[in-house]
C-alpha cells in the first residue's frame, strides 16, 4: 500500500534578511588559551613492592570502553568474568581502570560489573575523561534529505543553491547534551558569498516572521574569512558579528562550554583559542539564559543565492554523562536469534528527529525504500534519480541494514506510483513490454549487490479483478508478472524476488479467499514454468477499510502459509499495520486488541516453519500512512496502527512482539 511522503517546508529567505548585517565592534577577546583535551590520569605498572596495587574483579562479561558511556562509546576490548583490572578514578557509574595485557589498556568499566572496588579512589571531573563522537550520524542527518540540491564528493558535503534567495533549513537536533559539546567543521563557498552552519535552539517556523523567537549561532563565511553571527529572536537581522580574522580554508573547533550555550570559544586549526564569547554579556543581546536555555539544539545551514557551500571534516562530540544504562535484548538482536529479520517502511527524511532514529536501530534489521516506486525517481525513459536513492542505500548498508525495494513494478494507477510521462504516453502494447523491461534491468543492475530483496508485480493478482486499477496489466496482460521476475533474475541472479499482495494471508471471506486461490493457482503455475519467484509477501493492513473487516486467526494463517510453502516459496510479511479505528472500547482496550493480532500474527511466521521476515509498515503511530493527512494519506487519525504511540513510545503490540520473540530464543 502507498503512503505519502511528508516533505519538509523549505525556507527561502531574503537576501535582506539572512546576510550577516555589521554590528558594534565586539570587546578584545580573552588572551588565547589551547584546545581543552582529556587529561589521562597518571598510571603506574604494578611492582614487587610491599604495598601492592589495589585491584578489582570483573564479575560478569563486560567491555572495557573509551569513554564512561556504554551507548556511544567505542568498545576497546572484551572482558570476561574473572578478569583482574586495576582501578584508577571514578566518574558517575563508570570505574576508569588499567588492564595489564600483552598491552596495557585504559579504559572504563560499569561499576556494577566490579568486585573488590576500592573505596578512596578519586573522582574525575569533566575535565579529565574523553568526549564522545555523537554517532547519531551527523553527516546522515544533513545529507538524508528531500532536497536534491545535497551531494556528497571528495568526502565533502555539498550544498548548491542555484536559487535567487537564501537557502536556510534546520535539519536535525541534538537533545540535552549534559554538560557541553563541540562542533568541529571547515566550510567554504565556492565565490566568497556567504554560507554557515547555524545552531538554533528552534527551528524555522512558516510565518513570515520565521525569525521571531529563535536563537541562533551561525558560524559562516563570507569574502574567505570566517565570522561569528548571533541572534536573539527579537529582530530579523543578526543583532552581532564577530569577524574571527581566519581563512576559512581552517579546520575550526568550537567548544559550548555548558549546555545552554552562555559562553563557547573558537580554536583554530592548531588548537589556539582565537576568540571566547559569553552571549550573556553582549549588551546589545537578549540571551540572559543562553542560546539553548532548553538544552535543545537544531542545526542547519544557510546558502546564499547562486552559491554552494561545501562541508568537510564535520563532527560533533558530547560530555558523556557517566550514567549506566543497562540494556535489555533489542527487538532487532531479538529477532535475528529467532532466524527472521524484522523491517519497517524506512522514512529517511525522519531520520532527523533522534526518536525516530534510535528506533530504527533498536528494532529493525531491514529497510523497506517506497521510494523505488515514486514517480519522481522515475523521471523519463532511461532516466532516474539515483543520485537520492543511492545516498540512502548506501548509508542503510554502512549501518548493517538490509535494503529492500517497495515497489519495483506496481501498476498503481491511484497516487504518486507511475510518472506523468509513462501514463500520458501513447505507446504500442510491445513498447510498453520493452518500456518495464529497460526498467526493471536498468534499475536492477544498478543496484545489483546493495539492495538485497525486490518486490515485483506487487498487488498484480488483487488489481487484475477491477480494468484501470493495474496499469501493467492493461497495456500488457498478465504476462507482465512472469517477464518481470524473469528480467530481474537475469540483471541479479542473487537478489531475493518478492511476489507481493494484500489479503492473502488467509481465505475468511469471499474477497480474501479469491485472492489465496488465484495467488496459489498463479504461483503454482508460474513456478512450474521456472520463474524465479523466492517469496510470497502478505501485506496484513489489518482491518483497514481496503481490507476484510474480519481479522485472521492464527492457525489458519500457518495453514496458508504453509499451503504456499509447499510450492517452494518463503513467506515475508511485509507491510504489517493493525488499524483500531472501529474496535470498540478504551483505548488501552484498542490497544489490547491490537496487541493480541500482532502477537498472532508474528506467533504464525515463526510456527509456519516457511515464514522468515516480519515488517511493519512504519514505525510510530505519528507517521503512518493511515493516520497522517496529506493527500495521498488514508487519514484515519485515531486508527494508531502501530507498535510505537505517536509519542515513539512501546504500546502493548511492541511488549506482544517482545515477548513472543524472547520466547522463541528460548525454545529449542
Amino acid at each position: 500500500m502507498k503512503r505519502t511522503l511528508i516533505v519538509f517546508l523549505l525556507v527561502n529567505l531574503m537576501l535582506s534578511a539572512c546576510a550577516p548585517v555589521s554590528a558594534p565592534t565586539p570587546t578584545p577577546a580573552p588572551s588565547a588559551t589551547p584546545l581543552p583535551t582529556a587529561t589521562a590520569t597518571p598510571t603506574s605498572t604494578p611492582t614487587t613492592t610491599a604495598t601492592p596495587r589495589p585491584t578489582a574483579t570483573v564479575v560478569k562479561s563486560t567491555s572495557l570502553l573509551s569513554a564512561p558511556d556504554n551507548t556511544w562509546a567505542e568498545t576497546l576490548t572484551s572482558l570476561e568474568a574473572g578478569a583482574i583490572v586495576y582501578p584508577i578514578a571514578k566518574y558517575g557509574d563508570f570505574i576508569r581502570v588499567e588492564l595489564i595485557s600483552d598491552k596495557n589498556i585504559t579504559g572504563f568499566v560499569p561499576q556494577a560489573m566490579l568486585s573488590n572496588i576500592p573505596t578512596s579512589l578519586p573522582i574525575l571531573d569533566i575535565g579529565g575523561i574523553p568526549w564522545v563522537a555523537y554517532t547519531r550520524d551527523l553527516e546522515a542527518h544533513l545529507t538524508i534529505h528531500p532536497d536534491a540540491m545535497f551531494s556528497i564528493g571528495d568526502n565533502a558535503l555539498i550544498i548548491d543553491n542555484s536559487k535567487h534567495d537564501y537557502y536556510n533549513d534546520s535539519v536535525t537536533y541534538l537533545l540535552q547534551p549534559l554538560s557541553g559539546f563541540r562542533l568541529t567543521f571547515q566550510i567554504s563557498t565556492n565565490n566568497g558569498q556567504y554560507g554557515s552552519i547555524k545552531l538554533a535552539d528552534n527551528p524555522n517556523n512558516d510565518a513570515p516572521e520565521w525569525w521571531k523567537g529563535i536563537r541562533r549561532v551561525d558560524f559562516g563565511t563570507s569574502n574567505g574569512y570566517l565570522q561569528i553571527d548571533l541572534r536573539d529572536g527579537i529582530a530579523e537581522n543578526s543583532a552581532t558579528t564577530f569577524r574571527l580574522g581566519i581563512r576559512d580554508s581552517q579546520t575550526v573547533t568550537v567548544v559550548f562550554h555548558d549546555a545552554q550555550g552562555r559562553e563557547f570559544s573558537v580554536y583554530d586549526q592548531n588548537g589556539k583559542e582565537v576568540r571566547r564569547i559569553d552571549v550573556t554579556k553582549i549588551r546589545n543581546l537578549s540571551l540572559a539564559n543562553g542560546l539553548f536555555p532548553e538544552r535543545t539544539v537544531y542545526i542547519g545551514r544557510v546558502v546564499a543565492p547562486h552559491s554552494k557551500l561545501t562541508i568537510r571534516s564535520l563532527s560533533l562530540e558530547v560530555v558523556p554523562e557517566g550514567k549506566f544504562t543497562a540494556k535489555e535484548p533489542t527487538l532487532r538482536e531479538l529477532a535475528e536469534k529467532a532466524g527472521i529479520s524484522l523491517g519497517t517502511e524506512f522514512g529517511w527524511w525522519r531520520m532527523q528527529d533522534p526518536r525516530y532514529y534510535d528506533l530504527i536501530f533498536a528494532n529493525y534489521n531491514t529497510l523497506i525504500l517506497s521510494e523505488f516506486s515514486w514517480k519522481g525517481f522515475w523521471r523519463g525513459r532511461g532516466d532516474y534519480d539515483f543520485e537520492t536513492l543511492d545516498r540512502i542505500v548506501d548509508w542503510a548498508i554502512r549501518h548493517g541494514f538490509r535494503v529492500r525495494a517497495s515497489h519495483l513494478v506496481w501498476g498503481a494507477t491511484e497516487g504518486d506510483v507511475l510518472p506523468d510521462w509513462l501514463v500520458q504516453g501513447n505507446f504500442s502494447r510491445d513498447e510498453y513490454i520493452q518500456i518495464l523491461k529497460e526498467h526493471v534491468t536498468t534499475v536492477v543492475t544498478h543496484y545489483k549487490g546493495r539492495v538485497t530483496e525486490w518486490s515485483i508485480a506487487n498487488e498484480a493478482i488483487s488489481r487484475s479483478a477491477w480494468k484501470g486499477s493495474d496499469f501493467w496489466m492493461d497495456k500488457i496482460g498478465p504476462e507482465y508478472i512472469e517477464w518481470s521476475f524473469r528480467w530481474a533474475r537475469e540483471a541479479d541472479p542473487d537478489g531475493i524476488l518478492i511476489f507481493n499482495e494484500f489479503n492473502n494471508e488467509s481465505p475468511r471471506d469471499g474477497e480474501t479467499r479469491r485472492i489465496v486461490n488465484n495467488m496459489y493457482e498463479t504461483v503454482k503455475r508460474l513456478k512450474s514454468k521456472g520463474v524465479p519467484i523466492d517469496v510470497v509477501g502478505m501485506q496484513m493492513h489489518l482491518l483497514l477499510k481496503y481490507s476484510s473487516p474480519i481479522p485472521p486467526k492464527k492457525q489458519d494463517v500457518v495453514d496458508t502459509m504453509r499451503k504456499f510453502g509447499e510450492l517452494g516459496v518463503r513467506i515475508f510479511i511485509t507491510e504489517f499495520d493493525v488499524d483500531v479505528h472501529k474496535v470498540p472500547g478504551s483505548q488501552q482496550e484498542r490497544w489490547k486488541y491490537q496487541a493480541d493480532l500482532y502477537r498472532d500474527m508474528v506467533e504464525a511466521c515463526l510456527e509456519s516453519g516457511v515464514c522468515t521476515s516480519f515488517a511493519t509498515w512504519g514505525v510510530s503511530d505519528s507517521t503512518s500512512w493511515i493516520t497522517c493527512q496529506d493527500k495521498w494519506c488514508v487519514n484515519i487519525p485515531d486508527a494508531d496502527p502501530l507498535m510505537f504511540d505517536k509519542d515513539f513510545r512501546p504500546k502493548p503490540a511492541y511488549f506482544a512482539v517482545r515477548d513472543v520473540l524472547l520466547q522463541k530464543t528460548k525454545t529449542p
